[in-house]
Protein backbone atom coordinates (compact mmCIF):
# COMPACT_ATOMS: atom_id res chain seq x y z
CA UNK A 1 0.00 0.00 0.00
CA UNK A 2 2.73 2.61 0.73
CA UNK A 3 4.24 1.99 -2.73
CA UNK A 4 0.81 2.64 -4.30
CA UNK A 5 0.50 5.98 -2.52
CA UNK A 6 4.06 7.00 -3.42
CA UNK A 7 3.35 6.27 -7.09
CA UNK A 8 0.33 8.58 -7.11
CA UNK A 9 1.59 11.38 -4.85
CA UNK A 10 3.22 13.49 -7.64
CA UNK A 11 0.01 13.42 -9.68
CA UNK A 12 -2.13 14.44 -6.69
CA UNK A 13 0.30 17.27 -5.95
CA UNK A 14 0.01 18.55 -9.53
CA UNK A 15 -3.78 18.49 -9.34
CA UNK A 16 -3.72 20.39 -6.06
CA UNK A 17 -1.73 23.24 -7.67
CA UNK A 18 -4.53 24.03 -10.10
CA UNK A 19 -7.38 26.47 -9.55
CA UNK A 20 -10.99 25.34 -9.95
CA UNK A 21 -13.51 22.52 -9.77
CA UNK A 22 -13.52 19.32 -11.90
CA UNK A 23 -15.35 15.95 -11.93
CA UNK A 24 -15.02 12.17 -12.15
CA UNK A 25 -16.19 9.85 -14.93
CA UNK A 26 -14.53 9.27 -18.34
CA UNK A 27 -11.64 9.14 -18.97
CA UNK A 28 -11.08 8.01 -15.35
CA UNK A 29 -12.14 4.64 -13.91
CA UNK A 30 -13.73 6.32 -10.89
CA UNK A 31 -17.23 7.52 -11.77
CA UNK A 32 -19.12 10.51 -10.35
CA UNK A 33 -22.81 11.26 -9.56
CA UNK A 34 -23.24 13.47 -12.63
CA UNK A 35 -25.99 12.83 -15.22
CA UNK A 36 -26.61 14.42 -18.67
CA UNK A 37 -29.82 16.22 -17.66
CA UNK A 38 -33.41 15.70 -18.72
CA UNK A 39 -33.68 14.70 -22.38
CA UNK A 40 -29.95 15.08 -23.07
CA UNK A 41 -27.34 12.63 -24.38
CA UNK A 42 -23.71 12.19 -23.32
CA UNK A 43 -21.90 10.09 -25.93
CA UNK A 44 -18.32 8.90 -25.38
CA UNK A 45 -16.46 7.48 -28.40
CA UNK A 46 -13.09 6.11 -27.36
CA UNK A 47 -10.24 3.64 -27.61
CA UNK A 48 -8.74 1.76 -24.65
CA UNK A 49 -5.30 0.14 -24.75
CA UNK A 50 -3.89 -2.31 -22.19
CA UNK A 51 -0.38 -3.76 -22.42
CA UNK A 52 1.16 -6.48 -20.28
CA UNK A 53 4.38 -8.46 -20.60
CA UNK A 54 2.50 -11.23 -22.40
CA UNK A 55 -0.06 -9.52 -24.58
CA UNK A 56 -1.75 -6.32 -25.73
CA UNK A 57 -5.48 -5.54 -25.91
CA UNK A 58 -7.25 -2.76 -27.77
CA UNK A 59 -10.93 -1.89 -27.33
CA UNK A 60 -11.93 0.14 -30.39
CA UNK A 61 -14.43 1.47 -30.93
CA UNK A 62 -15.58 1.66 -27.32
CA UNK A 63 -19.05 3.22 -27.19
CA UNK A 64 -20.43 4.62 -23.93
CA UNK A 65 -23.93 6.02 -24.52
CA UNK A 66 -25.77 7.86 -21.72
CA UNK A 67 -29.25 9.43 -21.71
CA UNK A 68 -30.79 11.62 -19.02
CA UNK A 69 -34.27 10.83 -17.69
CA UNK A 70 -35.14 13.81 -15.54
CA UNK A 71 -32.37 15.78 -13.86
CA UNK A 72 -31.09 12.96 -11.61
CA UNK A 73 -31.42 9.69 -13.58
CA UNK A 74 -29.24 8.30 -16.37
CA UNK A 75 -29.50 5.13 -18.46
CA UNK A 76 -26.29 3.73 -19.94
CA UNK A 77 -25.27 1.25 -22.62
CA UNK A 78 -21.65 0.35 -23.33
CA UNK A 79 -20.33 -1.91 -26.08
CA UNK A 80 -16.89 -2.45 -27.61
CA UNK A 81 -14.96 -4.33 -30.27
CA UNK A 82 -12.05 -6.21 -28.63
CA UNK A 83 -8.76 -7.14 -30.26
CA UNK A 84 -6.17 -9.19 -28.34
CA UNK A 85 -2.69 -10.14 -29.49
CA UNK A 86 -0.47 -12.44 -27.38
CA UNK A 87 3.26 -11.85 -27.72
CA UNK A 88 4.37 -13.78 -30.79
CA UNK A 89 0.84 -15.03 -31.50
CA UNK A 90 -2.02 -14.22 -33.88
CA UNK A 91 -4.57 -11.51 -33.14
CA UNK A 92 -8.08 -12.45 -32.02
CA UNK A 93 -10.92 -9.95 -32.29
CA UNK A 94 -14.66 -9.79 -31.81
CA UNK A 95 -17.58 -8.08 -30.15
CA UNK A 96 -17.07 -7.61 -26.42
CA UNK A 97 -19.61 -7.87 -23.61
CA UNK A 98 -22.31 -5.23 -23.24
CA UNK A 99 -22.93 -3.17 -20.11
CA UNK A 100 -26.29 -1.62 -19.23
CA UNK A 101 -26.73 0.59 -16.19
CA UNK A 102 -29.08 2.94 -14.37
CA UNK A 103 -27.65 5.85 -12.35
CA UNK A 104 -29.74 7.67 -9.75
CA UNK A 105 -28.40 10.73 -7.92
CA UNK A 106 -30.53 10.52 -4.78
CA UNK A 107 -28.71 13.30 -2.89
CA UNK A 108 -28.00 16.56 -4.72
CA UNK A 109 -26.80 19.47 -2.62
CA UNK A 110 -25.63 21.49 -5.61
CA UNK A 111 -22.17 22.09 -7.03
CA UNK A 112 -20.65 23.11 -3.70
CA UNK A 113 -22.16 20.43 -1.48
CA UNK A 114 -22.58 16.66 -1.27
CA UNK A 115 -23.79 14.66 -4.27
CA UNK A 116 -24.39 10.91 -3.94
CA UNK A 117 -25.62 8.39 -6.49
CA UNK A 118 -25.94 4.67 -7.07
CA UNK A 119 -25.19 3.12 -10.48
CA UNK A 120 -26.03 -0.62 -10.82
CA UNK A 121 -24.53 -2.09 -14.00
CA UNK A 122 -25.07 -5.51 -15.59
CA UNK A 123 -22.53 -7.11 -17.93
CA UNK A 124 -23.63 -9.72 -20.48
CA UNK A 125 -22.99 -11.12 -23.96
CA UNK A 126 -25.31 -10.13 -26.79
CA UNK A 127 -27.33 -13.06 -28.25
CA UNK A 128 -25.40 -14.90 -30.94
CA UNK A 129 -21.98 -13.70 -29.80
CA UNK A 130 -19.19 -16.29 -29.75
CA UNK A 131 -16.62 -14.07 -28.04
CA UNK A 132 -16.61 -16.33 -24.99
CA UNK A 133 -15.32 -19.25 -27.09
CA UNK A 134 -12.48 -17.07 -28.36
CA UNK A 135 -11.51 -15.83 -24.91
CA UNK A 136 -12.62 -12.24 -25.51
CA UNK A 137 -15.48 -12.15 -22.99
CA UNK A 138 -17.12 -14.34 -20.36
CA UNK A 139 -20.41 -16.11 -21.11
CA UNK A 140 -22.00 -15.66 -17.68
CA UNK A 141 -23.38 -12.25 -16.69
CA UNK A 142 -22.02 -10.09 -13.89
CA UNK A 143 -23.34 -7.24 -11.77
CA UNK A 144 -21.66 -4.17 -10.25
CA UNK A 145 -23.54 -2.24 -7.53
CA UNK A 146 -21.57 0.94 -6.71
CA UNK A 147 -22.18 4.20 -4.89
CA UNK A 148 -20.55 7.45 -6.03
CA UNK A 149 -19.88 10.44 -3.78
CA UNK A 150 -18.69 13.88 -4.92
CA UNK A 151 -17.72 16.90 -2.82
CA UNK A 152 -16.12 20.21 -3.72
CA UNK A 153 -13.33 20.68 -1.19
CA UNK A 154 -12.45 24.19 -2.33
CA UNK A 155 -8.87 23.36 -3.29
CA UNK A 156 -10.08 20.50 -5.48
CA UNK A 157 -13.06 18.27 -6.17
CA UNK A 158 -13.06 14.71 -4.78
CA UNK A 159 -14.94 11.70 -6.16
CA UNK A 160 -15.18 8.46 -4.21
CA UNK A 161 -16.80 5.33 -5.68
CA UNK A 162 -17.24 2.03 -3.81
CA UNK A 163 -19.12 -0.99 -5.13
CA UNK A 164 -19.74 -4.70 -4.82
CA UNK A 165 -18.97 -6.94 -7.79
CA UNK A 166 -21.27 -9.96 -8.05
CA UNK A 167 -20.06 -12.60 -10.49
CA UNK A 168 -20.50 -16.37 -10.95
CA UNK A 169 -17.62 -18.77 -10.73
CA UNK A 170 -14.99 -18.10 -13.36
CA UNK A 171 -15.68 -14.42 -14.13
CA UNK A 172 -11.97 -13.59 -14.05
CA UNK A 173 -12.61 -10.42 -16.07
CA UNK A 174 -14.47 -9.04 -13.05
CA UNK A 175 -11.55 -9.98 -10.78
CA UNK A 176 -11.80 -12.94 -8.48
CA UNK A 177 -13.88 -16.10 -8.50
CA UNK A 178 -17.36 -15.17 -7.33
CA UNK A 179 -16.83 -11.40 -7.47
CA UNK A 180 -15.24 -8.93 -5.10
CA UNK A 181 -15.09 -5.20 -4.45
CA UNK A 182 -14.33 -2.12 -6.55
CA UNK A 183 -13.25 1.27 -5.18
CA UNK A 184 -11.69 4.44 -6.52
CA UNK A 185 -10.70 7.94 -5.44
CA UNK A 186 -10.31 10.69 -8.05
CA UNK A 187 -9.19 14.27 -7.43
CA UNK A 188 -9.62 16.93 -10.09
CA UNK A 189 -9.14 20.62 -10.83
CA UNK A 190 -9.86 22.91 -13.76
CA UNK A 191 -6.64 24.92 -14.11
CA UNK A 192 -7.66 26.89 -17.22
CA UNK A 193 -11.01 27.56 -18.83
CA UNK A 194 -12.18 24.29 -20.38
CA UNK A 195 -9.02 22.38 -19.40
CA UNK A 196 -8.92 20.12 -16.36
CA UNK A 197 -6.51 17.65 -14.82
CA UNK A 198 -7.43 14.57 -12.78
CA UNK A 199 -5.57 11.91 -10.82
CA UNK A 200 -6.91 8.71 -9.33
CA UNK A 201 -6.17 5.52 -7.48
CA UNK A 202 -8.45 2.55 -8.20
CA UNK A 203 -8.58 -0.97 -6.76
CA UNK A 204 -10.58 -4.05 -7.66
CA UNK A 205 -10.42 -7.13 -5.44
CA UNK A 206 -11.48 -10.73 -5.39
CA UNK A 207 -13.44 -12.32 -2.52
CA UNK A 208 -10.20 -12.15 -0.54
CA UNK A 209 -9.23 -8.44 -0.38
CA UNK A 210 -5.56 -9.44 -0.51
CA UNK A 211 -6.11 -10.48 -4.13
CA UNK A 212 -6.37 -7.15 -5.92
CA UNK A 213 -5.41 -4.97 -8.86
CA UNK A 214 -4.21 -1.47 -7.94
CA UNK A 215 -4.23 1.16 -10.71
CA UNK A 216 -2.95 4.73 -10.66
CA UNK A 217 -3.68 7.14 -13.49
CA UNK A 218 -3.70 10.78 -14.54
CA UNK A 219 -6.09 12.24 -17.08
CA UNK A 220 -7.34 15.39 -18.73
CA UNK A 221 -10.49 16.82 -20.30
CA UNK A 222 -10.15 19.58 -22.89
CA UNK A 223 -13.25 21.33 -24.21
CA UNK A 224 -13.05 21.88 -27.96
CA UNK A 225 -16.53 23.45 -28.21
CA UNK A 226 -19.61 23.96 -26.09
CA UNK A 227 -20.73 20.39 -26.78
CA UNK A 228 -17.50 18.43 -27.34
CA UNK A 229 -14.59 17.46 -25.09
CA UNK A 230 -11.39 15.54 -25.73
CA UNK A 231 -10.74 12.83 -23.12
CA UNK A 232 -7.37 11.29 -22.28
CA UNK A 233 -5.87 9.29 -19.43
CA UNK A 234 -2.79 7.16 -18.89
CA UNK A 235 -2.00 4.81 -16.04
CA UNK A 236 -0.58 1.46 -15.01
CA UNK A 237 -0.86 -1.31 -12.46
CA UNK A 238 1.25 -0.61 -9.42
CA UNK A 239 0.25 -3.93 -7.88
CA UNK A 240 -1.66 -6.88 -9.31
CA UNK A 241 -2.03 -10.29 -7.66
CA UNK A 242 -4.94 -11.56 -9.79
CA UNK A 243 -3.60 -11.30 -13.35
CA UNK A 244 -0.63 -10.08 -15.41
CA UNK A 245 0.48 -6.59 -14.37
CA UNK A 246 -0.42 -3.92 -16.93
CA UNK A 247 2.50 -1.67 -17.85
CA UNK A 248 0.19 0.67 -19.77
CA UNK A 249 -3.50 1.53 -19.46
CA UNK A 250 -4.51 4.29 -21.87
CA UNK A 251 -7.84 5.90 -22.73
CA UNK A 252 -8.36 8.37 -25.59
CA UNK A 253 -11.72 9.60 -26.78
CA UNK A 254 -14.24 12.28 -27.66
CA UNK A 255 -17.29 13.22 -25.62
CA UNK A 256 -20.31 14.68 -27.42
CA UNK A 257 -23.18 16.26 -25.49
CA UNK A 258 -26.53 16.73 -27.20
Amino acid sequence: MPSVLRALLPAFALVACAAARAQGGPPMLTDDPGTPGAGHWELNFSSIVERTAGSSEVDFPYLDLNYGIGDRVQVTWQITWNAERPSGGPETSGLGASVVGLKWRFIDGGDRSWQISTFPQATFLLPGSDSDRRGLAARDPGLLIPFEIEKDLGLMSANLAVGRVLAPQGRSDLVGVGGGWSAGLALGREFAHGVELDAEIHVQTGPDPRDAEWVTAVGSRIDTSRNTTLLFSMGRDVRNTVSARASLLMYAGLQVRI
